[in-house]
């Protein structure tokens, strides 16, 4: 879209598009400027010129009142705008530069828009004047011009109020002349700005309007010719409308094929109507020039009567005389033959009127001529050489064949033309095309003889158009010029640059490409007349880039594991785009003010303004601090059957000033120092460590498991046989059945059970790797004898071992008593016997 901040952008759409506008119009029902009508006479405003009732002479005066005519006879008597009838502030322009016509202060509100509007008008049609609005003494908008007389128009500029709560509002003349410069204001207006939006829906309709050709020849003013819109669009909801300011429609005008009577410019409009009453339009233009070689008439000057004949001839001539009648009329003369032809002949003095009449156009000129009476007329034969053009401005018409003496005089005279010199000559000087009369006349009997001759003109200038062109922006840094509707085709085209401006190519063609802004001319030369025409345009043009800015980020931690970055712009149809180097990573917002980033690295904000096209670009750099905890838990020992607590560790892990650590566990047991590196618990299970750096937020974990190693070695007995008097010897043994932990052979103890022929034998196993021990026992009844035990050397194997226990029987007399003895366990029993037991 171009032209977005105007009330006719331009849009280029391949699909139905809806668009927004917005628009703010003046609040007129709070004018703050009082007496902006003059209404109330000379009041509710200041001025640097003077005022003076009913005189505004001389330059530097000011009068309100309702028609400038009245205080100074050079002006206009324009009506005021208003109402037609009421007052207006009637100006005589001074001759500096910068003066206040009319001042007043009004309060406003700060930060409002405002619109500040004035109608304005010439009421002398030299130098306009040059007017432009100012506030608090800063002129705002461009300067504007008076225009034509009595034509009042309306000016405008839209004010922003800014900090400021009072406006001091000016009109100030710029204009320096002091020969016109004279206007009128009237109805202005300082109202606030009511902002509104509206939607419209572009569909996309393929309208086409042709009218050709582009130049067409009407043979004279009342003849009618039909013009051609052939290859325009066509088809349902398709209407046609021809218009004409300067022409004449005389039927079709909602047709391809109006007619026309009347040269002009003629403009069909091609209108395809939507449904919803969406209208699209194209235009085409058909110029109407009138045939420069019009039909016009001339009477080749009579002899008068009585020279030389009693009736005279009357000869008609016509400019188009290939396709022209005639016919003769008289009111006082007689017409005595010839009456349509061209030629007629007459017998008496009087006026005579030829009319002639195109048969092809039904164009008509008329003429008249005075027949006198007189006596010997001379001869005229008048002649031309040459055609008058724009390379030979001055061609002479001759005399050669006509009377000569000295008593013959010559008069030319222009039936339409001009005669530049040589008037009572021979020969004289014409520079315009038409028809003259050569006059010879015999001053001896005053008979004049004449004659004509048609100078042919070929003055046709180039004729064209030049659109406005649009501005040069970043995004069209090259712009076409354009010619359009030119003619004759084979106008010989000069384009030339000033003020700044650049031709690129093109320069002798009708689209000319330019790059840069300033005043482009062209100059066109009809190579047939050597004619020429030109014109001027300005180009203008936004290369203005729009601001980029970027704030100094925040650093990425652990803790801040991403920041937002601040871009800063401003201005209507920005668009922003963020990129990355260096190892950085947009997250969310790379075409916002306010990206999400994660990583270190360059950031470059670029701003682009889809108005022209042009960008800027900044960049900032990102900076992290995220250098992370090294976790290591340790559980070095287990929990044994001696050891009931042991202390965790860190070893491996980050230390430092700023590094925290803190235990957990859901299964164990801390005893104390949970906050430290080294812990005591006395629980098995898992146990977590958060280290934390408190400079960054960076944080890690690790477990650590303690175990507990509380089995004791797997013993066996095997139950031994029982002993007797006649199997006094046993082998008794264990086994150690450990895989591991226990690399020691069982020990036994022997002692005797609470019956005195019960033998108790206890065998114990120690873990050296839990320190856990294991026993067993086994017992054996031997009646009714004591055992004696030895060790059993040379009986051992591996983990297994074993002894031998014997019996020895002696007889001791029944009722011999012998007490224990402690030391080697011997008894007496009931019976008598004694038994001895001890350790071989």
């Amino acid at each position: 879209m171009t032209g977005s901040n105007t009330l006719s952008p331009t849009v280029t759409v391949s699909q139905t598009t809806t668009y927004v506008l917005k628009a703010g119009a003046a609040d007129l029902n709070n004018n703050l400027v009082s007496n902006g009508d003059f209404e109330g006479g000379n009041s509710g405003f200041d001025s640097d010129y003077g005022y003076s009732p009913g005189n505004l002479w001389p330059e530097g005066l000011y009068d309100i009142l309702d028609n400038p005519q009245s205080s100074h006879s050079g002006f206009a008597p324009c009506d005021d705008h208003t109402s037609g009838s009421g007052n207006m502030m009637v100006v005589n322009g001074a001759g500096s530069p910068n003066q206040n016509v009319w001042c007043q202060t009004v309060p406003v509100n700060p930060n409002a828009q405002y619109v500040l509007s004035a109608w304005l008008t010439s009421v002398n049609p030299s130098s306009p004047a040059l007017l432009q609005f100012s506030i608090n003494g800063s002129v705002i908008g461009p300067i504007f011009s008076a225009g034509p007389v009595c034509l009042w128009q309306q000016f405008f500029q839209i004010w922003d109020s800014g900090t400021n709560s009072s406006a001091s509002i000016c009109i100030v003349n710029q204009n320096t002349s002091l020969g016109g410069n004279d206007f009128a204001l009237d109805d202005i207006v300082f109202a606030p700005v009511c902002n509104v939006t509206d939607t419209v829906k572009v569909n996309v309709v393929t309208v086409a309007a042709a009218a050709s050709p582009s130049v067409i020849t009407i043979p004279c003013d009342g003849a009618e010719i039909t013009l051609n819109g052939t290859g325009s669009t066509t088809g349902p909801d398709v209407t046609y409308t021809w218009d004409t300011s300067d022409g004449n429609i005389v039927s079709g005008g909602n047709t391809l094929t109006p007619v026309v009577n009347s040269p002009g410019s003629y403009t069909l409009t091609v209108a395809y109507n939507a449904p919803d009453g969406t209208v699209c339009e194209k235009s085409a233009t058909v110029n109407v020039v009138l045939n420069p070689n019009q039909l016009f008439t001339w009477i080749s000057p009579p002899l008068p009567l009585g020279c030389g004949s009693s009736t005279t001839q009357l000869i008609g001539n016509s400019s188009q005389s290939g396709f022209s009648s005639y016919f003769w009329e008289t009111a006082d003369g007689n017409i005595v033959s010839g009456q349509d032809q061209r030629i007629c002949r007459v017998n008496e003095e009087g006026v005579y009127t030829l009319t002639v009449t195109n048969t092809l156009t039904g164009c008509t000129a008329t003429t008249e001529v005075t027949v006198t009476s007189t006596t010997t007329p001379p001869i005229a034969v008048a002649s031309v050489t040459d055609t008058v053009s724009c390379l030979l401005g001055m061609v002479p018409v001759l005399s050669n064949g006509s009377s000569t003496g000295n008593s013959i005089s010559y008069s030319w005279s222009a039936i339409s033309g001009n005669i530049v010199s040589g008037n009572n000559s021979a020969t004289a000087q014409v520079d315009t095309s038409g028809v003259y009369v050569l006059a010879v006349t015999n001053t001896s009997n005053n008979c004049i003889a004449y004659d004509t001759v048609t100078v042919i003109g070929n003055l046709v200038y180039p004729s064209f158009s030049v659109p406005p062109p649009a501005p040069v922006t970043c995004a069209h840094d090259t712009i076409a010029l354009s010619l359009l509707s030119l003619s004759p085709a084979n106008t010989v085209i000069s384009w030339t640059a000033s003020n700044g401006g650049h031709i690129v190519s093109g320069e002798n063609s009708t689209s000319p490409l330019v790059d840069s802004s300033g005043i482009y001319s062209v100059t066109l030369l009809n190579p047939a007349n050597g004619c020429i025409s030109g014109a001027s345009v300005n180009v203008t043009s936004n290369l203005t880039p729009p601001v980029a800015q970027v704030a100094l980020p925040g650093q990425i931690t652990c803790q801040s594991p991403s920041v937002i970055l601040t871009g800063g712009s401003a201005g209507p149809g920005l668009g922003y785009h963020w990129t990355t180097s260096g190892g950085g990573n947009i997250v969310s917002g790379e075409n916002t003010l306010a990206p999400v980033v994660n990583s270190a690295g360059i950031y470059t904000l670029t701003v682009l303004d889809s108005i022209n096209g042009c960008f800027s670009s900044a960049s900032t750099a990102v900076s992290a601090d995220t250098n992370v905890v090294q976790v290591v838990a340790n559980a070095p020992d287990l929990i044994t059957c001696n050891i009931n607590s042991v202390s965790l560790n860190t070893n491996g892990s980050s230390t430092g000033a700023a590094i925290s650590y803190l235990w957990t566990t859901t299964d164990g047991n801390i005893v104390s120092a949970a906050d430290t590196p080294d812990p005591v618990v006395d629980q098995p299970g898992t146990y977590q460590l958060l280290i934390t750096n408190t400079a960054n937020g960076c944080a890690g974990t690790d477990l650590a498991v303690v175990l507990t190693n509380l089995t004791p070695p797997d013993l066996s007995v095997a139950a031994p046989p029982s002993i007797t008097c006649a199997s006094p010897e046993v082998m008794v043994s264990a086994q150690n059945n450990s895989t591991s932990g226990s690399g020691e052979r069982p020990r036994y103890l022997l002692g005797r059970g609470n019956q005195p022929a019960k033998w108790l034998f206890r065998y114990l196993q120690h873990n050296s790797f839990n320190q856990c021990n294991a026993a067993r026992c086994q017992s054996r009844r031997s009646r009714p004898h004591h055992l004696r035990a030895t060790h059993p050397t040379g009986e051992r194997s591996g983990l297994l071992i074993g002894f031998r226990v014997f019996l020895s029987v002696e007889c001791i007399p029944k009722r011999e008593y012998i007490r224990r003895n402690k030391w080697n366990l011997c008894h007496r029993n009931h019976s008598g016997c004694l038994y001895h037991s001890g350790h071989r």
